[in-house]
């Protein structure tokens, strides 16, 4: 959940301020709560989500007409004090995903890249944002922006439908005492097997102290291998409310037959995105509160299950929509009881079946870092994949 503090707002401040000065060159200004670049046709909401004495996380929301999806970013810095951590997240921010996102906006040098999804070639032009790291003088080293991109591109390629624009977060550290971190995001959806490449990259590196690496790469399809979906991001938010408002009555209810597939077409208009929102958001729940993993593919069964596929879920356009939508409706005020849709939502999961099939049994249930789930969701014979 967002933090709040009656001085966030003089920090918020504080910090549109300085990005307007530090990106006057695009005509930055400031909007209420937000900074607008004109010059790219976007805008940024800072947040506080955390400050400490000496270390300091932001999220920066970056959206735009001319996109199918936003953009978030968390962005922590460490210092001596408050002030310098703050400085060191804002720094973050303007050093890696915007330098990313102005490269994307201004159309340079471009990597060219081609995928298949569904039978058809997509063609994507990729935008290698700056490599920005935290490490002691003698642990630097300038290996080149497109270390990462070399490595990943084609794996890149496997894991990405028919969206318009997709954003990948690399993100690698080596505390020089042995322990290792690789992540990779794409569309803020965790891919587990680029992650692994990731963290072995950490693991050759020789530095004596914590060293990290970050970078954003954005990836725009070309207008010609573009098939139009139907829904805007802000259309599957407002379809992802009328599943909590199904959910909520569950629980106000206490009778999970409120939850019906049927009942939830009829209010969807849209049997393909019914069905995904019936059957990803609980998972996406589960997922979350027992801090567990599931594996980067997922098998759609269709009908009785006789046919069956298997696609990344970074390949499925709606996927990363409706996880960030989630969250977003729980944190927005709409509804009185966000906790209790929550947990109706997690109940009705096959992750929660699961979990309470493993403590009958009398096994551990309380460190789930180890397990990665393979995701299995039976869907209408006449679902669609887009």
């Amino acid at each position: 959940m967002e933090r709040k503090n009656k001085n966030d707002g003089i920090i918020i401040n504080k910090i549109i301020d300085n990005h307007v000065r530090y990106f006057s060159e695009y005509k930055a200004y400031r909007s209420k709560n937000k900074f607008v670049i004109p010059d790219f046709d976007f805008s940024v909401e800072p947040q506080i989500l955390s400050m400490g004495e000496k270390i300091v996380s932001l999220r920066y929301q970056v959206d735009s007409p001319s996109w199918d999806r936003g953009i978030s970013e968390i962005c922590t810095g460490m210092g001596s004090d408050t002030n310098a951590a703050l400085g060191m997240a804002e720094g973050s921010f303007m050093f890696g995903l915007m330098d990313a996102l102005i490269k994307f906006c201004t159309g340079e040098n471009p990597e060219s890249l081609e995928s298949e999804f569904l039978g058809n070639t997509h063609k994507w032009k990729a935008y290698i944002g700056n490599i920005c790291g935290m490490a002691s003088e003698e642990d630097r080293e300038d290996s080149g922006a497109y270390k990462y991109w070399e490595i990943l591109k084609d794996d890149i390629a496997k894991r990405i439908g028919n969206q318009k624009l997709c954003y990948v977060k690399i993100y690698a550290t080596n505390t020089g005492a042995g322990e290792t971190v690789g992540e990779v995001r794409i569309n803020n959806l965790k891919c587990e097997e680029l992650g692994k490449s990731v963290e072995e990259i950490a693991k050759g590196w020789n530095n004596k102290s914590f060293k990290s690496e970050k970078q954003f790469v954005i990836l725009k399809q070309e207008e010609e291998t573009t098939i139009p979906y139907p829904y805007t991001e802000n259309d599957i938010y407002d379809k992802v409310v009328i599943a909590c408002k199904l959910a909520e009555e569950c629980h106000k209810k206490n009778d999970y037959d409120v939850y019906d597939l049927q009942r939830l077409q009829r209010l969807v208009k849209d049997a393909d995105l019914s069905d995904e929102l019936y059957l990803f958001i609980p998972e996406i729940c589960a997922e979350d509160i027992f801090e567990i993993s599931s594996q980067d593919i997922v098998a759609i069964n269709y009908g009785s299950g006789v046919l069956k596929e298997e696609f990344y879920k970074t390949q499925i356009y709606s996927y990363s929509m409706i996880k960030d939508s989630i969250y977003r409706v729980l944190e927005s005020g709409l509804f009185s009881e966000p906790n209790g849709i929550y947990m109706t939502f997690v109940s009705m999961s096959s992750i929660c079946n699961i979990v309470e099939q493993m403590r009958n049994s009398g096994e551990n249930v309380d460190d789930f870092s180890s397990i990665c789930l393979s995701l299995s969701f039976g869907m209408s014979s006449n679902y669609h994949v887009r």
